[in-house]
């Protein structure tokens, strides 16, 4: 019985990867030689050789019958050689010796390997390739200047020549130099470079851009500069692609040269990509630099009936804090999961994952909390966040918490849902009828008044809406009523329903809520546009609400501008109420009941405050509990204290911030902001009344030792975020973007147009020459900026043969010349 040799496979490859070189065996120790094994002989070799067992014959289907096997044998090169014309006696005390030495086993598998070495040749060829001689490892330099970019796969090449290998083949290098994030970080140096792509050899490079970039004289780059600047234009305010060719028409009759390519809405297409890619890669190149970062998402449904979900991070850029937009995915679900899932894609696009926001080690910021819009968010969101970041805190929109208070708060007043009800059924008789609001305009203008607009009551913003519906009537409430007599007095089809809107709008009760609500709906408008600024701090919620809660209850003690004016112009007595207007004309006949009124012990009022006052106090608690509640030790509004007080202000704060926090900051850390938040109070206390947002960027932007490890801490707080308005207004410009004429835009294309318009500079500030880098980097075939002038319509249609002429072309043979050939005459 004989070993027969088969072949050979690489340790790195797959087991069932056997190579078919069956001549010379490798000398190489890193290989696995296979050999072919009588069944009789397999039990009596060690277990320690045999690695793997490969079926041969697929048709021994029966209990395993050893001879349809090939067994995978790892052999020493020397012994090896002998195989083909050796017995097996010959080979057994090979692997009998081989056994008794495992303890060896190590140290004799190290002396038999061949050692592979560095080639500095390959620096020539892969200019991103160096090596460290005394760690004796490899490195890729542009994967190692952004290592965010390159690990946030988790898998591949690129994570090895981050940290560095020893795995020395040319086949290992150019899998690298393939792969997709080595690519990016490429992109990434060449931006930073600004230097184009001229220096770097046709191997790193393909050879059409290498030709493009070479071609390129200074007239050429000046014609797609306006070019670009024509496509950032038609993007940056809303306009269809289409727009290009006339555009670039206007342009030529002005005498400016735009060459003769790229001139339709697939070139403004491609320049609208190449900038959204550079302002994507921008952002992550700002995102490798930021300590702290804050979530933010809402949901919206599209013109083309998409769930959409926009997403944003808040973070700290030069000392202020910035509200940037990473993308806008369209939900596959709308649950929590869904909405989850579409946030993971998102911070992906960025080279972001949840991974590295909680892992404090890894380069690249932390997760200090998300902010979400909705029910679904404080529910399944919550959990699936704080799954992934224990530390980060979840917060609901704090301006959609307003809203959600006030309709707790009025759903149990039955005197305010059928005001409502009242203002929905003004609306509805005016809204759809414009000979109505023709005689309405006429009465206005005869009682000398300005007809306000009337606003419907919206389900989603409802006290923005109510507000505006009820200043509306208000100020219309006298042309109203002078309208409603009249039509209620004819004999029409409206007669019935314009006799019952008469009665109750007077009303006692509905006359009395419209002016609670004119001093009541103002204050909280005045709270939620508030919670809408951009520059919101989270410190300022609870102060905020403590705000608003004090002017409520200051109303029932003195009342407002217009409950004062009721009470003025109502005449219980007489049963009427007394209007602006003409002396006939400015009385509504009370409706019974009818009974003065005492601000102070009406029930109405004091429920509507009480009510409010007890819903903002739910929903905001989270604001005044721990660790939300404790930044307001860094709120030097609070800094106006004596020595003694302000000694003691703040330090039990500052230690639940570091305890909720405390993967973000190491012990040095939190030892040293306990003794420079001393020194910050006093540095703080004469600046209580100056501009808190403004000593904060200074604080911020010094980076001085003095204050280096409060100034982390300072950073946190202005990141964590508690509105999400930057979500709603990106779904208004959203709106415009994708309206009913362009229901149907491609994701992408919708993406990229949302980024430029709401991260793009104004075109006064825009600069196209990076963006010309990347779309000349971009791209499957080579770009056409030497010429290649397009045929006109005419000229296509005169060059292209007719369809005889095709057919005759095919058939060559039917030709004279080539028949005789064909046929073999002479």
């Amino acid at each position: 019985m004989k070993l027969e040799f088969v072949g050979r496979m690489e340790r790195v490859k797959e087991e069932s990867e056997i190579c078919d070189n069956q001549s010379t065996p490798c000398e190489n120790s890193d290989l696995l030689h296979v050999v072919k094994v009588e069944p009789e002989v397999l039990e009596a070799l060690d277990p320690n050789d045999l690695l793997h067992g490969v079926k041969h014959e697929p048709e021994a289907l029966e209990p395993v019958n050893a001879k349809g096997l090939i067994h995978i044998v790892k052999v020493d090169p020397e012994e090896l050689d002998d195989l083909d014309h050796k017995g097996l006696s010959s080979f057994l005390p090979v692997s009998q010796t081989r056994g008794k030495r495992k303890q060896d086993k190590e140290q004799v598998d190290k002396a038999n390997k061949r050692r592979r070495l560095y080639q500095p040749h390959w620096e020539e060829t892969y200019l991103w390739l160096e090596h460290d001689e005394k760690k004796d490892l490899m490195f890729c330099k542009w994967c190692r200047k952004y290592p965010t970019l390159a690990r946030w796969g988790h898998k591949g090449s690129s994570k090895l020549f981050v940290d560095g290998c020893r795995n020395y083949r040319i086949e290992s290098i150019k899998h690298h130099e393939k792969s997709h994030h080595h690519r990016e970080c490429k992109h990434e140096w060449d931006y930073e470079q600004r230097t184009p792509q001229v220096s770097t050899p046709t191997e790193v490079m393909d050879g059409p851009v290498l030709r493009t970039f070479t071609n390129m004289s200074d007239s050429q780059t000046t014609i797609y500069q306006r070019l670009f600047r024509t496509a950032y234009f038609l993007a940056k305010n809303a306009r269809p692609f289409s727009d290009m060719e006339s555009l670039c028409e206007l342009q030529r009759q002005k005498g400016f040269d735009l060459g003769d390519n790229y001139q339709h809405h697939k070139g403004c297409k491609e320049f609208v990509m190449a900038i959204s890619k550079w302002l994507q890669d921008t952002l992550s190149d700002e995102l490798s630099d930021v300590q702290f970062v804050s979530v933010l998402a809402d949901g919206c449904t599209d013109a083309g009936v998409q769930m959409q979900e926009s997403i944003f991070l808040r973070y700290v850029v030069d000392g202020s804090p910035v509200t940037r937009f990473i993308n806008l995915v369209v939900l596959k679900h709308c649950h929590a999961r869904g909405v989850f899932s579409a946030i993971t894609s998102a911070l992906l696009n960025v080279g972001v994952t949840w991974e590295s926001l909680v892992n404090a080690r890894q380069s690249g910021p932390s997760l200090v909390s998300a902010n979400f819009d909705g029910s679904i968010a404080m529910q399944g969101l919550k959990s699936m966040v704080l799954e992934k970041a224990p530390e980060a805190v979840p917060i609901q929109c704090v301006s959609h918490k307003v809203e959600l208070s006030v309709l707790d708060a009025i759903e149990r007043l039955t005197p305010i849902q059928d005001f409502e009800y009242t203002l929905k059924g003004i609306f509805a008789f005016y809204q759809n009828s414009p000979k109505k609001r023709r005689e309405l305009s006429d009465i206005a203008i005869m009682l000398y008044r300005d007809l306000a607009h009337f606003s419907a009551i919206k389900q989603v913003r409802w006290l923005a809406s109510n507000t505006r519906a009820v200043v509306a009537v208000y100020k219309n409430l006298n042309v109203v009523v002078q309208h409603l007599e009249e039509v209620a007095s004819g004999k029409g089809d409206d007669a019935a329903h314009v006799n019952d809107c008469l009665m109750r709008i007077s009303t006692q009760s509905f006359l009395q809520t419209l002016h609670i609500m004119l001093d009541f709906l103002p204050i909280l408008k005045e709270l939620s546009e508030s919670f809408q600024r951009e520059d919101l701090l989270v410190l300022d919620v609870a102060h905020l609400i403590d705000y608003c809660v004090m002017r409520l209850m200051e109303l029932k003690y003195e009342p407002g501008k217009f409950m004062k004016l009721f009470t003025k112009n109502l005449d219980a007595s007489a049963g009427l109420f007394t209007l602006d207007g003409p002396a006939d004309t400015n009385a509504i006949s009370l409706r019974i009941p009818y009974s003065p009124v005492e601000w102070q012990s009406d029930s109405l009022f004091n429920k509507v405050v009480d009510c409010t006052i007890e819903y903002l106090n739910g929903r905001f608690g989270n604001f005044k509990e721990k660790p939300l509640i404790s930044f307001r030790a860094l709120d030097i509004r609070r800094y106006n204290l004596d020595c003694a007080e302000l000694a003691q202000y703040g330090r039990e704060d500052i230690d639940d911030i570091l305890a909720h926090f405390s993967s973000n900051f190491v012990e040095v850390e939190k030892a040293a902001i306990r003794s420079q938040f001393i020194q910050l109070k006093l540095y703080w206390k004469g600046m209580h009344s100056a501009p808190r947002m403004e000593v904060y960027k200074e604080l911020l932007q010094q980076k001085t030792m003095r204050f280096q490890a409060i100034a982390k801490l300072v950073d946190l707080m202005l990141t964590v975020s508690g509105s999400t308005a930057q979500c709603e207004k990106a779904f208004s410009h959203h709106n415009v973007i994708k309206s009913n004429m362009r229901a149907h835009l491609n994701q992408d294309t919708l993406q990229a147009l949302m980024r430029i318009k709401l991260e793009g500079p104004i075109l006064a500030n825009f600069n196209p020459d990076p963006m010309i880098d990347v779309w000349l980097t971009s791209g499957k075939g080579t770009r056409h900026t030497g010429g290649h002038k397009a045929p006109t319509k005419q000229a296509r249609h005169l060059s292209t043969p007719n369809l005889m002429t095709k057919i005759w072309s095919k058939l060559w043979w039917w030709k004279s010349d080539n028949l005789m050939q064909v046929i073999g005459a002479p």
